[in-house]
């Protein structure tokens, strides 16, 4: 079992640390996983992970200032300019729609979305259900073509964010 996650990110960014330790009562059980970041023009960051069941494969952005939940772009978005990987509904037996629709504006397109559930996994650490807003109509965000971005902020939605859904952020 997880009990908390560790999140170093180190000046010369490259890599993200993620302390993984299991419930050292019963195990006595914690390792270290190395995600390394990918940095496109030294504008952004992304990092790869999988979500669904079988795994899809992602990269995603990571942003620290929005607050607000993960999101990704649906293989079936309207409108949207869609990236090489979008994400299958139909090709994951663990995703779970919650019925919500939303929309999100980034101050230059407006987003509909679809709350939704998926398991989300980094490299080979364990799976963990997670929150996120799948894109389903008029993703025109500017620049390039994006699969989606990982939210590392702090919750404001009443939605755990994927740190904080693993239990405890420690920074």
């Amino acid at each position: 079992m997880l009990r908390y996650l560790l999140l170093l990110i180190i000046p010369v960014i490259s890599k993200i640390k993620l302390g993984l330790h299991s419930d050292t009562k019963k195990t006595g059980s914690s390792r270290i996983l190395e995600i390394p970041l990918k940095n496109s023009n030294n504008e952004a960051y992304s990092i790869a992970l999988s979500i669904g069941t079988p795994p899809q494969h992602f990269e995603l952005l990571l942003s620290t200032g929005n607050s607000s939940l993960s999101w990704i772009v649906s293989s079936t978005c309207f409108n949207c300019r869609m990236p090489v990987n979008a994400y299958d509904i139909n090709k994951s037996t663990s995703y779970t729609s919650q019925g919500i629709l939303g929309t999100l504006d980034n101050g230059y397109s407006t987003f509909t979305t679809l709350l939704s559930t998926d398991n989300f996994k980094f490299e080979d650490s364990s799976e963990s259900v997670q929150y996120f807003w799948l894109f389903t109509q008029n993703l025109n965000y500017p620049g390039q073509i994006i699969e989606g971005v990982l939210d590392l902020g702090l919750n404001n939605l009443g939605y755990p964010l994927l740190l904080r859904n693993c239990i405890m952020i420690e920074l």
